[in-house]
């Protein structure tokens, strides 16, 4: 019996170790995180990652859109389903995209006939075209896929 009782003292002692390096360590690894310095290098180090993935794997253009009647300024433009921006106090709609968005126009706030039209498009971009056309009537209607050259 004594023998399993210095046994369980010393796998109790070993835990018992082992939690307190566990919680020193979490501890320490929470100040180097929260360490201003530090934590800014770390992320630095991750989006010039991102940036040069993106750099390299994809080209962008830009497309711009110009709603033809300004009192529906509530009409989104989504890319790739999410909103993008709107055309509140603004007569067109700058999008930096890349190859394969979906641009689409949201008009499902209005019951009447909404047209947006495809005013400016970057060198570099094959579709969509020039002047395409989006008529849109409480629903969301596609304005085109982006082809690059």
């Amino acid at each position: 019996m004594k023998g399993y009782k210095s046994l369980f003292n010393k796998i109790e002692s070993i835990l018992l170790t082992i939690c307190l390096i566990s919680v020193v360590f979490l501890i320490a690894l929470q100040l180097v995180i929260n360490n201003n310095d530090l934590s800014t290098f770390i992320a630095g180090v991750n989006n010039f990652e991102k940036e040069l993935n993106k750099s390299v794997s994809e080209d962008s253009g830009i497309v711009i859109i110009k709603l033809e009647d300004k009192k529906y300024d509530g009409i989104e433009v989504l890319i790739n389903g999410e909103v993008f921006s709107n055309f509140k106090n603004v007569e067109e709609v700058r999008l930096n995209v890349y190859n394969n968005d979906l641009i689409e126009i949201n008009g499902t706030k209005y019951d009447e006939n909404v047209t947006v039209r495809v005013d400016g498009i970057s060198k570099n971009i094959k579709l969509p075209e020039l002047d395409t056309i989006a008529v849109t009537k409480k629903s969301i209607e596609f304005l085109g896929k982006v082809i690059l050259k």
